[in-house]
């Protein structure tokens, strides 16, 4: 029997993604700045 585990994407996830898919050369701190989080949320 496998079992799968189902994960959640929150808010916080799809502001990272739809920032990364309009520019992915951002560094971490660029990132978490652009966002008005902390560089730990976005690592």
């Amino acid at each position: 029997m496998i079992e799968t585990k189902t994960s959640t994407i929150d808010a916080t996830d799809l502001q990272i993604l739809k920032c990364l898919q309009e520019n992915s050369r951002l560094t971490t701190k660029e990132l978490a700045a652009k966002l008005h989080l902390s560089t730990s949320p976005v690592f």
